[in-house]
C-alpha cells in the first residue's frame, strides 16, 4: 500500500505542477478560454500513475488480481484526491484568490470537492480499465 500512496503523491505533484504552469502561462487569467480545456490535461498524471503502479506490481509479482488491482487503484486515488484537494485549496487561497469564471468568483469549497471527487473517480476508472487490460493481455500470453 505504501507504493500506491507514493504513486498517488507523485500524480498529485504532477497535477499541481501542471496547475501552476497553467497559471504562469495565463490560462487562468488572460487566456482563460484556453485554460478551460488545458485543465483536463492534468488528469494524465493520475492515469499514468495507476498504469505504472499496476505494471510495476505485475512485474514484481505474478500480476495483481482484479480485486487487489482495484484496491491499489483506490488507495492511489484516495491519496491523489486528498492531495489534489489540498493543492486546489492552496491555489485558490494563496496563488490565485481572485479567480473568476465569466466574471464571477468561484467558490473554493466547491472547487476543492469537485477536484477531489473527480480525481478519485478518474483513478478508479483508470484502475478498472488497466487491470482489465493487463489481465486480458496476461491471459492472451498464456495461449
Amino acid at each position: 500500500m505504501q507504493r500506491a500512496m507514493t504513486y498517488g503523491l507523485l500524480a498529485a505533484a504532477g497535477s499541481a505542477a501542471w496547475m501552476l504552469l497553467e497559471f504562469v502561462l495565463g490560462f487562468h487569467t488572460t487566456r482563460a478560454e484556453v485554460g478551460r480545456w488545458t485543465g483536463f490535461a492534468g488528469m494524465v498524471f493520475p492515469i499514468v500513475a495507476i498504469v505504472l503502479l499496476l505494471r510495476a506490481t505485475r512485474l514484481a509479482h505474478a500480476g495483481p488480481g482484479f480485486s487487489s488491482g482495484l484496491k491499489l487503484g483506490a488507495v492511489t486515488g484516495l491519496t491523489y484526491a486528498v492531495m489534489l484537494g489540498a493543492t486546489v485549496w492552496a491555489y485558490f487561497t494563496w496563488v490565485n484568490p481572485g479567480f473568476q469564471v465569466e466574471g464571477e468568483s468561484v467558490d473554493t469549497a466547491s472547487q476543492v470537492t469537485a477536484a477531489a471527487v473527480g480525481g478519485l473517480v478518474v483513478c478508479l476508472i483508470a484502475a478498472l480499465i488497466a487491470v482489465a487490460v493487463m489481465r486480458r493481455a496476461a491471459a492472451g500470453a498464456l495461449k
